[in-house]
């Protein structure tokens, strides 16, 4: 971005201007001004250098030769489990910033990722039953995308272990890790 550009369009009155007068119809805040006011003159940056969050976590290895974009929750107050939120904590502590696990913040996230896991089980029956009631009500579409939620569900439960081990494994990589932040360019 140019900032310089940015400040002479008068980007941030424009976008404070559409976050009051659509707030409500649109979801991701910044992200949403930026993308409409904006629209037609950004360009994507490909994946390999801009990695979600959650495609790290899935990942075999630690290999980080991109920018970790956290697309689904904060990572100072809680995030998602995995080894992401590892990372992102290990950087903080080492940057001397580490992430308060004792705040209220942290604690309704680590309880949201609870209820996420335990209620998997019911997710993954309860759209399986939607599907099947849409089905037989003649609404193939809606059976189909809720046969598509429930397959998610029973995936998601099926490689619970699996993920897990995964994750376990590399999150005590992440831990052994160093960050040497006098070499880097932010001058930190």
């Amino acid at each position: 971005m140019s900032l310089d550009q940015l400040r002479k369009q008068h980007f941030f009155e424009r976008a404070v201007e559409f976050l009051s007068t659509w707030r409500a119809d649109y979801r991701f805040h910044d992200q949403s001004a930026i993308n409409f006011l904006l629209h037609g003159h950004i360009e994507e940056l490909p994946e390999y250098w801009n990695r979600p969050s959650w495609r790290f976590d899935v990942q075999p290895n630690n290999e980080l030769d991109c920018v970790l974009h956290y697309t689904t929750s904060a990572p100072w107050l809680g995030g998602t489990g995995g080894p992401g939120q590892v990372l992102f904590e290990r950087f903080a502590g080492e940057a001397g910033l580490p992430v308060n696990r004792q705040s209220s913040d942290f604690k309704r996230s680590a309880r949201r990722n609870f209820w996420r896991n335990a209620l998997a089980p019911i997710r993954a029956l309860a759209f399986s039953i939607a599907a099947l009631l849409y089905r037989i009500a003649g609404t193939r579409v809606k059976s189909a995308g809720y046969n598509k939620v429930a397959r998610y569900w029973l995936q998601y439960i099926r490689n619970t272990p699996t993920r897990r081990q995964l994750h376990r494994r590399r999150s005590e990589e992440i831990i052994q890790m160093k960050f040497d932040l006098r070499t880097s360019r932010l001058g930190l």
